[in-house]
């Protein structure tokens, strides 16, 4: 299980005991983080990607920065898909 945000309010509980009897492995985010070094050479590689248009995010839409409410509203109600962006200007 892999948790990457909780829009609509706290994550689910995992109940290790139900876990270790299903030889379900937890762990946490301090568990998967890269070492400096392997970090700063895969966001090299995914920055070259993305300046050679092979990679690029979903831009689920855009508010302007006065609608920023807007934006968490729409987040929340999971009714975005892709990033939500705050705009100036």
């Amino acid at each position: 299980m892999s948790a990457h945000g909780a829009p609509g309010g706290a994550f689910a509980t995992v109940d290790p005991h139900e876990a270790e009897r299903r030889g379900v492995k937890l762990r946490g985010i301090t568990d998967v983080q890269f070492a400096p070094v392997e970090a700063a050479r895969l966001a090299g590689r995914a920055l070259e990607l993305a300046a050679a248009g092979r990679i690029a995010p979903v831009i689920g839409a855009r508010f302007p920065l006065a609608r920023a409410a807007d934006a968490h509203a729409a987040i929340e109600a999971r009714t975005v898909v892709g990033k939500t962006l705050l705009t100036v200007g």
